[in-house]
């Protein structure tokens, strides 16, 4: 089983595994990744002040998203940024076998057509970015027995399971653990690391990850970006 650090760390370990993460700074501290795809910036150093150093050195000044493992380099790139919105997130990676379950839903590949459908009940992400998403072949509709949507799920630009979200009108039948649960067996196909974030206070997504039986990490991942107006 990994250790706490190392959960924290998969974020990085994916770019870097799927082959669009530079490392542009490592030594026994720690490292610094840039990703091509999300263009995130991620640092994971035990040193704040040479954390410091590093992003002042190799992060542009107008970049719009940094992920860290530090609160106190979260704090600093805060404001040395100017990125306005901070996610304080739990990670949870998938270490043993899903546990059997029934699976009443037909899950295909999205389309341009469910967009409209996606963004009336989510926000989270930009509609150019979920349109990027879903042009990588990352997105994906869950329908019921009757071919009915009944919600969705995705894998995030910088390579987290998340977008998962199930119509309010069909709530409480199990279908956001089917969905996640497809979602991770597909990440595995794919040989990615089955891994997403739960932000902090969010406990029925925890809840969730632990009926998955997914390892979630005590320390946190802070996530930095540019709110749009």
């Amino acid at each position: 089983m990994k250790a706490d650090h190392e959960i924290l760390r998969v974020g990085m370990e994916q770019v870097l595994n799927r082959g669009t993460g530079t490392i542009l700074k490592a030594d026994s501290h720690g490292q610094l990744v840039h990703d091509s795809i999300s263009d995130a910036w991620m640092i994971d150093i035990d040193d704040t002040g040479l954390g410091i150093q590093w992003m002042d050195a190799y992060i542009p000044k107008d970049c719009h998203l940094i992920q860290t493992l530090s609160e106190p380099l979260m704090q600093y790139a805060h404001t040395a940024f100017q990125l306005d919105e901070i996610l304080i997130c739990h990670q949870a990676v998938l270490q043993q076998p899903l546990p059997q379950r029934s699976a009443s839903l037909t899950i295909c590949p999205a389309d341009l057509k469910d967009i409209p459908m996606i963004e009336s009940v989510y926000d989270k992400v930009s509609d150019a970015e979920l349109r990027l998403i879903l042009q990588r072949g990352n997105l994906f509709i869950g329908y019921d027995t009757d071919g009915h949507p009944v919600g969705f799920v995705g894998q995030h630009l910088e390579g987290s399971l998340g977008l998962l979200e199930v119509l309010p009108s069909c709530r409480r039948h199990g279908y956001g653990a089917q969905l996640e649960g497809f979602m991770l067996e597909w990440m595995k196909d794919q040989n990615l690391i089955p891994f997403c974030q739960v932000e902090t206070g969010n406990e029925k997504s925890l809840a969730l990850q632990q009926k998955l039986g997914m390892t979630v990490s005590s320390g946190l991942v802070y996530w930095l970006y540019r709110g749009t107006d």
